[in-house]
């Protein structure tokens, strides 16, 4: 088995992932095709990456979705999305090693914490999290739906990059701000 990261587009994937989401799934719904530019926005992207687990085939077998998370307080911590292996590899060290994977991948982003939700009910997947040395943090979580009728979002990234350049021609500093708000369209389209 091999773990790696998501690196290029292609339907094949594409498909496959999404049929691992519906494993993911409490209603085993399936929520439609995920956009391109969904998977370029996350292959582009220096704080969000998607974990592969290959078996012997190259088949996906398991997926993990990574984002880095800052604030004043957590400071920089990886946020876990999306994690699931496929029924039929379950128990067989699938979910251990992209675990494993996830952890590096955090520690090279220099977060101290890996963060995430389990929902009640999934009584396996939290004895897994516990096996593997996470604790429960007594907390809530809350979501409000933004209902942007203009277009309609099913998810919103907000980003602020800092960026600093050298202009070597004059030998001057430039410093630019870049607000860059990713909205990824459930038609799958960027207006």
């Amino acid at each position: 088995m091999i773990i790696q990261q998501l690196n290029s587009y292609d339907e094949t994937t594409a498909t496959r992932i999404r049929e691992l989401l519906i494993q993911l799934s409490r209603s085993g719904r399936d929520r439609g095709e995920i956009p391109r530019e969904w998977f370029e926005d996350l292959i582009s992207s220096p704080s969000h990456d998607m974990l592969l687990a290959l078996d012997d085939n190259d088949q996906i077998v398991g997926i993990a979705t990574l984002s880095i998370i800052m604030g004043p307080i957590v400071r920089r911590v990886a946020y876990l999305e999306d994690f699931v292996t496929d029924s039929s590899v379950r128990g067989q060290g699938v979910g251990s090693a992209l675990w494993d994977a996830m952890l590096a991948w955090a520690k090279d982003k220099g977060c101290n914490n890996l963060e995430f939700t389990c929902g009640n009910g999934r009584e396996a997947s939290q004895q897994f999290y516990k096996n593997h040395g996470a604790t429960i943090y007594d907390t809530n979580f809350f979501r409000k739906e933004i209902h942007n009728k203009n277009p309609p979002c099913f998810c919103i990234r907000i980003y602020h990059y800092f960026y600093y350049t050298i202009n070597q021609q004059k030998n001057q500093y430039i410093y630019f701000r870049q607000h860059q708000l990713r909205c990824l369209f459930s038609h799958g389209k960027k207006r």
